[in-house]
């Protein structure tokens, strides 16, 4: 009699114990599904932000760079309000190098129209001289719009760098949490 009253009290303790355990895990799953529906909406909004402040505008500054390159000086890269502030100075001064190559191609023209109505010594002289002059300032806007570019895409990599550093900090942090909270309830 004392042995079957000893294994019923072993049993409902061993009962309890499971229900509790049972209990522990299921709060721990339930808090596991919250941090996820939590991260991932956070996630996604986070790959939303990145592809329409940095990615986007990236592939407009190449579309726009892609144009001028082939001889279309009018191209510009319009609304530039939601980017990052180093593309939208990067675009600012591609609107700006597009803008003053159009002025100098509308004051060739003008110039190439005024010597037409002159002598034709003086034509053959103003058309070098307007020529050599336009070849020089398109090299010196290159030059300088190659060396913005170049620092631009070092700030902006460099920034990805610490932002992806920074979300795997975070991610690692959650993960040991987790992990802690796990043995200190099954313990």
């Amino acid at each position: 009699q004392a042995v079957g009253a000893l294994g019923r009290a072993t049993d409902e303790r061993t009962s309890r114990e499971r229900r509790e355990a049972s209990a522990h895990l299921q709060r721990f799953i339930g808090y596991a599904l919250v941090l996820d529906l939590i991260m991932v909406p956070a996630l996604v909004f986070a790959l939303y932000v990145l592809r329409t402040r940095l990615l986007n505008p990236i592939e407009r500054l190449g579309g726009v760079a892609g144009l001028i390159a082939q001889g279309d000086y009018a191209a510009r890269t319009g609304d530039r309000s939601r980017w990052v502030e180093e593309l939208d100075t990067l675009g600012h001064a591609l609107n700006g190098m597009a803008q003053a190559v159009e002025d100098d191609l509308a004051r060739a023209r003008e110039d190439l129209l005024t010597m037409i109505t002159t002598s034709s010594e003086d034509v053959t002289k103003r058309l070098a001289d307007t020529t050599m002059q336009l070849y020089s300032k398109l090299d010196g806007t290159t030059s300088s719009m190659t060396g913005q570019l170049e620092q631009t895409a070092t700030r902006l990599y460099t920034r990805l760098d610490q932002v992806s550093a920074h979300m795997s900090g975070e991610l690692e942090n959650t993960a040991q949490r987790i992990t802690d909270y796990m043995e200190k309830q099954f313990r």
